[in-house]
């Protein structure tokens, strides 16, 4: 396998987890627009921010602006966690 042939297996993988990890704020808060309770915030701050923090553990440059993507898509998506 090439390295090239590595990348793009490794982008695809990661694409489809960066779609989970929306479609899981989504299932978790999207009913709830506006009525969060104390425990959903927590929820939401701990997913979201122990995903940004593993940001910087991409040495691929792409990776990780595909990740900045998805957590500025959920922090616009609900404000009231951020």
């Amino acid at each position: 396998m090439s390295s090239g042939d590595y990348t793009s297996i490794l982008e695809k993988s990661f694409k489809e987890e960066l779609s989970w990890l929306e479609l899981e704020f989504d299932i978790l808060f999207f009913n709830k627009k506006g009525k969060y309770t104390e425990l959903d915030k927590k929820i939401a701050k701990e997913i979201f921010y122990s995903v940004k923090k593993n940001k910087n553990f991409f040495k691929n440059e792409k990776l990780s602006n595909l990740l900045e993507l998805m957590l500025a898509n959920i922090q616009r998506k609900y404000p009231d966690f951020f």
